[in-house]
């Protein structure tokens, strides 16, 4: 293939350096620091990314404030700009980068919350919708020693306050309206998001349900019960094999296994 003449590559880079020149944000609004000429194309492209970004995370933007949102996202973008024709990829690692920048704030536990739940939400929609595990449920000596492997469609979340259950309706304020945040829970709660019927079944966790479900992705199943059983209160052990075995059986028939190793 033929290069491309040395004054076009350097169009190409004074051009798009120009549209990469961040907005001002000094006067409370967003703005294009060129004068005319190219300063429409310039917080356009800043607004179409900043779009994208929302959509990936929209619980985020709601809680965080969307000028907020926009400022971690601007900071990201300019260390990480996308470079695929979908712009759903220009938010592929800025959960992480608002993680560490959150862990700065006073109080974290919302908007972490909420990334670790859209992030879960997306990757849960992206999936496959999830089928029962089969097998080798029939012999017990091979499954115990087998490490069942988590299927895509299903994903578990601990959160701190009750955005899951009322994303709908945070996601229905407008992102730049003051948002009245629940309280937080006196102890985390745990949840299973699973595909099905092309959209996201939420299933409440038992703590223990939930510790063992991070053990088995982790471990074979006999060594998962037995750090299960280790961890137990010991007023708790007695009932603990049937608990247990009501989770595993709830796992499989969701879906959340797509087989074994």
């Amino acid at each position: 293939m033929t290069p491309p003449p040395a004054w076009l590559a350097e169009l190409q880079r004074v051009f798009g350096a120009s549209l990469r020149t961040p907005l001002d944000r000094e006067q409370g609004t967003l703005r294009s620091r060129h004068q005319r000429g190219l300063s429409i194309y310039n917080l356009q492209y800043w607004l179409r990314l900043f779009e994208a970004l929302q959509s990936e995370l929209p619980l985020t933007c709601r809680v965080l404030g969307a000028w907020a949102f926009n400022a971690h996202a601007e900071t990201f973008l300019l260390a990480h700009p996308p470079v695929g024709w979908d712009l759903a990829g220009a938010a592929v690692g800025f959960e992480a980068h608002l993680f560490a920048a959150l862990a700065q704030l006073d109080s974290p536990d919302a908007a972490c919350d909420a990334a670790r739940i859209d992030v879960a939400w997306s990757e849960v929609l992206r999936a496959p919708e999830p089928a029962p595990l089969r097998a080798p449920l029939s012999d017990p000596a091979q499954l115990a020693c087998a490490r069942l492997v988590r299927s895509p469609g299903a994903v578990w979340i601990e959160e701190h306050r009750p955005l899951l259950e009322r994303r709908a309706t945070l996601l229905a304020c407008a992102p730049d309206s003051p948002l009245e945040l629940p309280a937080p829970w006196p102890s985390p709660r745990h949840w299973l998001l699973v595909h099905r019927d092309g959209g996201v079944l939420q299933v409440p966790l038992e703590t223990e349900e939930a510790h063992l479900l991070r053990l088995l992705e982790e471990r074979s199943v006999q060594d998962s019960l037995g750090e299960l059983e280790a961890t137990c209160p010991p007023n708790e052990r007695a009932a603990l094999p049937a608990r247990a075995r009501q989770w595993l059986s709830r796992a499989v028939g969701l879906g959340v296994w797509e087989g074994t190793r």
